[in-house]
Protein backbone atom coordinates (compact mmCIF):
# COMPACT_ATOMS: atom_id res chain seq x y z
CA UNK A 1 0.00 0.00 0.00
CA UNK A 2 1.44 3.36 -1.03
CA UNK A 3 0.94 5.97 1.64
CA UNK A 4 2.77 8.86 0.02
CA UNK A 5 5.21 9.69 -2.70
CA UNK A 6 8.53 11.50 -2.91
CA UNK A 7 8.27 13.89 -5.84
CA UNK A 8 11.17 15.81 -7.35
CA UNK A 9 10.33 18.70 -9.66
CA UNK A 10 13.22 20.04 -11.69
CA UNK A 11 13.38 23.50 -13.14
CA UNK A 12 14.07 24.06 -16.83
CA UNK A 13 17.59 22.92 -17.73
CA UNK A 14 18.29 21.18 -14.42
CA UNK A 15 18.63 17.56 -15.59
CA UNK A 16 18.78 17.02 -19.34
CA UNK A 17 17.49 13.90 -21.11
CA UNK A 18 21.00 13.07 -22.30
CA UNK A 19 22.76 13.72 -18.99
CA UNK A 20 25.65 11.23 -18.83
CA UNK A 21 24.45 10.04 -15.40
CA UNK A 22 21.17 8.97 -16.93
CA UNK A 23 17.62 10.26 -17.00
CA UNK A 24 14.09 8.94 -17.20
CA UNK A 25 13.73 10.22 -20.77
CA UNK A 26 13.47 7.95 -23.78
CA UNK A 27 14.13 10.59 -26.42
CA UNK A 28 15.83 13.97 -26.90
CA UNK A 29 13.26 16.15 -28.66
CA UNK A 30 15.48 19.18 -29.26
CA UNK A 31 17.69 18.83 -32.35
CA UNK A 32 20.26 21.17 -30.81
CA UNK A 33 20.39 19.20 -27.59
CA UNK A 34 20.48 15.86 -29.45
CA UNK A 35 23.84 16.90 -30.91
CA UNK A 36 25.24 16.20 -27.42
CA UNK A 37 24.06 12.60 -27.33
CA UNK A 38 21.05 10.34 -27.16
CA UNK A 39 18.75 10.00 -24.17
CA UNK A 40 20.41 8.07 -21.36
CA UNK A 41 17.44 6.18 -19.97
CA UNK A 42 17.88 4.54 -16.58
CA UNK A 43 15.45 2.80 -14.31
CA UNK A 44 14.50 4.45 -11.02
CA UNK A 45 15.92 3.01 -7.86
CA UNK A 46 18.79 5.11 -6.65
CA UNK A 47 19.99 8.68 -6.99
CA UNK A 48 22.65 9.19 -9.62
CA UNK A 49 23.25 12.85 -8.81
CA UNK A 50 26.64 12.17 -7.19
CA UNK A 51 27.88 9.82 -9.94
CA UNK A 52 31.00 11.00 -11.72
CA UNK A 53 30.43 12.43 -15.19
CA UNK A 54 31.93 14.81 -17.71
CA UNK A 55 30.88 18.19 -16.31
CA UNK A 56 32.18 20.08 -19.37
CA UNK A 57 29.99 17.95 -21.64
CA UNK A 58 26.96 18.69 -19.47
CA UNK A 59 27.68 22.43 -19.51
CA UNK A 60 28.11 22.40 -23.28
CA UNK A 61 24.74 20.69 -23.66
CA UNK A 62 23.08 23.28 -21.43
CA UNK A 63 24.37 26.03 -23.73
CA UNK A 64 22.27 24.42 -26.49
CA UNK A 65 19.02 24.97 -24.61
CA UNK A 66 16.49 27.35 -26.11
CA UNK A 67 16.40 29.35 -22.87
CA UNK A 68 18.89 29.69 -20.01
CA UNK A 69 18.58 27.11 -17.26
CA UNK A 70 16.42 28.28 -14.37
CA UNK A 71 18.12 28.99 -11.04
CA UNK A 72 15.64 30.22 -8.47
CA UNK A 73 16.48 33.11 -6.17
CA UNK A 74 15.29 33.13 -2.57
CA UNK A 75 12.50 35.54 -3.45
CA UNK A 76 11.37 33.35 -6.37
CA UNK A 77 11.44 30.28 -4.10
CA UNK A 78 9.22 32.08 -1.60
CA UNK A 79 6.70 33.04 -4.31
CA UNK A 80 6.77 29.49 -5.62
CA UNK A 81 6.06 28.15 -2.13
CA UNK A 82 3.17 30.60 -1.73
CA UNK A 83 1.65 29.42 -5.00
CA UNK A 84 2.03 25.76 -4.09
CA UNK A 85 0.44 26.49 -0.70
CA UNK A 86 -2.66 27.70 -2.54
CA UNK A 87 -2.81 24.44 -4.49
CA UNK A 88 -2.47 22.46 -1.26
CA UNK A 89 -5.36 24.38 0.29
CA UNK A 90 -7.61 24.17 -2.78
CA UNK A 91 -7.06 20.49 -3.57
CA UNK A 92 -6.61 19.24 -0.01
CA UNK A 93 -3.50 17.17 -0.52
CA UNK A 94 -0.79 17.13 2.13
CA UNK A 95 2.88 17.97 1.94
CA UNK A 96 4.62 15.99 4.65
CA UNK A 97 8.00 17.36 3.63
CA UNK A 98 8.88 20.23 1.29
CA UNK A 99 12.19 21.76 0.24
CA UNK A 100 12.93 24.22 -2.55
CA UNK A 101 16.48 24.28 -3.87
CA UNK A 102 17.99 26.44 -6.59
CA UNK A 103 17.11 24.10 -9.49
CA UNK A 104 14.59 21.65 -8.10
CA UNK A 105 12.24 20.94 -5.26
CA UNK A 106 11.56 17.84 -3.19
CA UNK A 107 8.32 17.00 -1.48
CA UNK A 108 6.59 14.07 0.12
CA UNK A 109 2.94 14.15 -0.88
CA UNK A 110 -0.15 12.39 0.43
CA UNK A 111 -3.63 12.51 -1.07
CA UNK A 112 -6.75 10.42 -0.64
CA UNK A 113 -8.38 11.78 -3.79
CA UNK A 114 -5.75 12.91 -6.30
CA UNK A 115 -3.27 11.01 -8.44
CA UNK A 116 0.33 12.15 -8.12
CA UNK A 117 0.43 13.37 -11.73
CA UNK A 118 -2.52 15.65 -10.96
CA UNK A 119 -0.78 16.98 -7.86
CA UNK A 120 2.37 17.73 -9.87
CA UNK A 121 0.31 19.51 -12.54
CA UNK A 122 -1.39 21.73 -9.94
CA UNK A 123 1.81 22.43 -8.03
CA UNK A 124 3.52 23.56 -11.25
CA UNK A 125 0.47 25.56 -12.33
CA UNK A 126 -0.07 27.40 -9.05
CA UNK A 127 3.65 27.92 -8.46
CA UNK A 128 4.17 29.33 -11.96
CA UNK A 129 1.09 31.51 -11.67
CA UNK A 130 2.41 33.05 -8.45
CA UNK A 131 5.82 33.68 -10.03
CA UNK A 132 4.17 35.39 -13.00
CA UNK A 133 1.78 37.51 -10.93
CA UNK A 134 4.60 38.65 -8.66
CA UNK A 135 6.63 39.60 -11.78
CA UNK A 136 9.39 37.22 -10.68
CA UNK A 137 9.03 34.51 -13.31
CA UNK A 138 12.62 33.56 -14.27
CA UNK A 139 11.85 33.34 -18.01
CA UNK A 140 9.57 36.38 -18.36
CA UNK A 141 11.98 38.10 -20.75
CA UNK A 142 11.42 35.22 -23.21
CA UNK A 143 7.66 35.81 -23.43
CA UNK A 144 6.28 34.98 -26.88
CA UNK A 145 5.38 38.35 -28.40
CA UNK A 146 2.55 36.87 -30.51
CA UNK A 147 0.84 34.62 -27.96
CA UNK A 148 1.96 36.37 -24.76
CA UNK A 149 3.04 33.07 -23.20
CA UNK A 150 6.04 32.76 -20.92
CA UNK A 151 8.08 29.55 -21.33
CA UNK A 152 7.69 27.05 -18.54
CA UNK A 153 10.17 27.35 -15.68
CA UNK A 154 9.79 23.58 -15.21
CA UNK A 155 11.40 20.55 -16.73
CA UNK A 156 8.88 18.16 -18.23
CA UNK A 157 7.61 15.42 -15.98
CA UNK A 158 8.72 14.74 -12.43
Amino acid sequence: MIIGSHIILGTYGFWLPNDPRGSHSNFVWSDELAKHGEATTVLPGRSRAADSHNVQKSLAAKKSLKYPEVNLTGEQALMLANGIAKAVKKYEFELLAFSILEQHLHCVVVSKTMKFKEIVREMKHYGSNRLTRSRLHPLVEYRDQNKGRIPSAWAEGF
